[in-house]
């Protein structure tokens, strides 16, 4: 059984324009260095708590640095509110 190999130079060409990128690159994990740095520190010293004790002080301002960028950023409306308003247009309800 042979393939017939001459049909394929017959083929289309993919257009490779139409490929996208990732819209979005993957976020680094908040506190991620120290959070790693501390777990480090703790598994080598494991009865000495004392010399992480700078590792832990810094882990704690990054995460609560980390919580209050979160609290500040802006909160995106629902997308249900957006069709409940369209619903109650059709009904012919001001809104």
């Amino acid at each position: 059984m042979s393939i017939n190999l001459s049909r394929l130079h017959n083929l289309p060409k993919i257009d490779t324009r139409k490929l996208r990128a990732p819209k979005e690159a993957k976020k680094a994990i908040p506190c991620g260095r120290e959070t790693a740095a501390f777990l480090a520190c703790i598994k080598g010293d494991s009865a000495d708590f004392a010399a992480c004790k700078d590792l832990e002080l810094a882990l704690r301002q990054c995460v609560q640095g980390a919580a209050a960028a979160r609290l500040k950023a802006p909160q995106h409306k629902s997308s249900m509110t957006f069709h409940l308003h369209k619903f109650a247009r059709e009904l012919g309800y001001k809104v």
